[in-house]
């Protein structure tokens, strides 16, 4: 019979089992094993590599739009600069289809009208019209009114100086021509010291010049003057509306 050999294997020979996880093998000897960044430490790495890289982005587009014209010149390069500016002095106030209005002592109204008016800068009082006119109201309710091709307003006077083709109009029926004239608006008074042509319902009036008073309850026609009445008018009775004559002047 052969002989039988018996295996024996010692227990501590075997590998333990356990339940913990195997511990990884160490790095071999000489080797550095490689680092493990935890999530604050990778945060902190970014940031440190943005801090170098940003300003140093920033810096190359400088350098960039330094050198881009001398890399790709223009023909004809712009510039800017500063000019010197110079501040004019105000422009002078500007009224289209102005109006001012008035009243005189006792209640009465007045108006003052023109297309344009421009306030003087050297004068605020004063203020020069286009095309002005003015209306007055008269004791028994009618109205004078008077306008020119240019004109000068005093505001705090309330005088109206007119020129260029003065044409005066009285409810009466009576118009008057002259070169200028001076209106006191407030006082319904008008003043005109050159030739006048006057004509209305009763004749006609040539004189020297001309005044108006008392809101046009009195005309005087300064002489030499010359006045036609119309038959007409001294066959009806109407004589008596002509305008009174001063002491010097004549009438046929």
């Amino acid at each position: 019979m052969a002989d039988s050999v018996t295996l024996r294997v010692e227990q501590n020979d075997r590998p333990k089992r356990t339940s913990e996880a195997p511990e990884m093998a160490a790095a071999p000897e000489g080797r550095p094993r490689p680092p493990r960044l935890s999530g604050g430490d990778a945060y902190s790495s970014l940031v440190g590599i943005l801090k170098y890289l940003l300003p140093a982005i920033a810096v190359a587009l400088v350098l960039l739009l330094v050198a881009w014209p001398r890399v790709n010149p223009v023909e004809k390069p712009y510039s800017l600069g500063i000019s010197d500016l110079q501040t004019d002095e105000p422009t002078n106030s500007t009224m289209v289809n102005a109006r001012f209005d008035g009243v005189d002592d006792e209640g009465r109204p007045y108006h003052v009208t023109a297309d344009q008016a421009v306030q003087r800068r050297d004068d605020e009082r004063l203020v020069d019209l286009v095309k002005p006119s003015g209306d007055i109201l008269t004791r028994d309710q009618t109205w004078i009114a008077v306008n020119a091709e240019k004109g000068l307003y005093n505001k705090d006077e309330e005088v109206l100086d007119l020129d260029d083709g003065v044409t005066m109009f009285h409810d009466q029926g009576y118009e008057m021509t002259t070169e200028s004239a001076k209106v006191y608006m407030k006082d319904g008074r008008v003043i005109g010291k050159r030739a006048v042509e006057s004509q209305g319902p009763s004749g006609t009036i040539q004189s020297e010049g001309i005044q108006i008073e008392d809101r046009g309850a009195v005309v005087i026609f300064t002489g030499p003057a010359h006045m036609t009445i119309y038959a007409e008018a001294l066959k009806k009775g109407d004589g008596s509306a002509a305008p009174h004559l001063p002491g010097e002047g004549g009438s046929k």
